[in-house]
């Protein structure tokens, strides 16, 4: 799938974050130890763990963010939603296709 690449840059440092090509409700790239290892999407049911993500979700109304959490706790790891801080700028993005992995099923179990 394709993603973007954004490069950010901030007083001391430049970071690159992978992106989705436009934001899209319900989808986001997971980084596990700030590297991008996962894509959710909530509405592909052909993925099991996003059926029960969706589920999470809706019905006990928490955000990705608090799901993460939980699941960092309880796995003792380290999954995050990278965004640029809002000190820093972009200063360039390219298109990339990279192979990201569905999220592991046993995690959201």
């Amino acid at each position: 799938m394709k993603y973007k690449l954004t490069r950010y840059k901030s007083f001391i440092s430049t970071k690159e974050i992978l992106e989705l090509t436009e934001e899209v409700y319900g989808q986001w790239v997971i980084c596990q130890n700030k590297k991008p290892k996962f894509h959710i999407d909530c509405f592909d049911f052909k993925s099991e763990s996003n059926q029960i993500l969706n589920s999470l979700l809706l019905s006990k109304q928490q955000t990705i963010k608090e799901i993460l959490a939980c699941i960092n706790k309880k796995e003792n790891i380290n999954l995050s939603i990278e965004k640029p801080k809002f000190f820093e700028k972009k200063t360039g993005s390219k298109l990339k296709e990279i192979k990201l992995d569905s999220f592991p099923l046993k995690w959201v179990c």
